[in-house]
């Protein structure tokens, strides 16, 4: 198995799958333009924007997978199956998607489109009591709705000294690369300078700190828009 990152993996998952409910609404697009609605407009507006969406995450998708190098390959069978080989620094990587499978995730990614990515998220941040030296962890619970209907729980490192300064800032970023780490995907599309920070330091979440902390007050606005705490 070729050794990549979470976020590699997902970028490869994307750039399968993506296409697929980019046909799928397209086709769709061309049913309602035929069609007889009352309001045919709105629903095009709607699929209009959907496209729109998932162009951009497309085009996002493959600016990292060359960036990062990365290629796939792709063969038809005639059961509706397909062979995807994930390609990275010469490693080859194989995966077969029977057509149920390529339709469960399309119908996901479809739900996240139309509905999950205008749905509240929510992360709750259960404090230490007594924070100590160094590193101490933020314990999370992250509830989403929509795409991923789920619960997911878990513990996140963050710098003592950090956390005693401003504690709800630093476990607001916490949770942040916590969501971004488990791949819940109605977050993970989520736009921002501070992502980018985070993706260039996800082992230093003191660094993250330190850089995120000089900026403006914007982002802690846009932190606390999505998780609150």
């Amino acid at each position: 198995m070729i050794q990549l990152s979470e976020r590699d993996r997902n970028a490869l998952r994307q750039a399968v799958f993506l296409p697929i409910v980019l046909k799928v609404l397209e086709k769709d697009r061309l049913v309602i333009e035929k069609a007889k609605f009352t309001f045919r407009l709105s629903y095009l507006q709607l699929l209009e924007q959907t496209i729109a969406a998932v162009h951009k995450d497309i085009r996002k998708t493959k600016e990292h997978m060359w960036e990062t190098g990365m290629k796939i390959e792709e063969e038809k069978l005639d059961d509706g199956t397909s062979r995807h080989v994930f390609i990275h620094k010469g490693q080859r990587e194989s995966h077969t998607y029977p057509a149920i499978t390529i339709r469960n995730n399309v119908y996901d990614l479809l739900d996240y489109y139309l509905f999950g990515r205008f749905e509240e998220k929510k992360v709750e941040v259960e404090y230490p009591v007594e924070p100590g030296p160094g590193t101490i962890k933020v314990q999370l619970t992250v509830h989403m709705t929509g795409y991923s209907r789920s619960l997911h729980q878990g513990s996140f490192p963050v710098n003592a000294k950090e956390f005693r300064k401003d504690p709800q800032f630093t476990a607001a970023v916490a949770a942040y690369e916590f969501v971004r780490q488990i791949k819940m995907s109605a977050l993970g599309h989520m736009e921002s300078e501070i992502e980018q920070v985070l993706y260039n330091n996800e082992q230093d979440i003191t660094e993250v700190v330190r850089q995120v902390r000089p900026m403006t007050c914007r982002f802690k606005k846009e932190i606390k828009s999505h998780f609150l705490i």
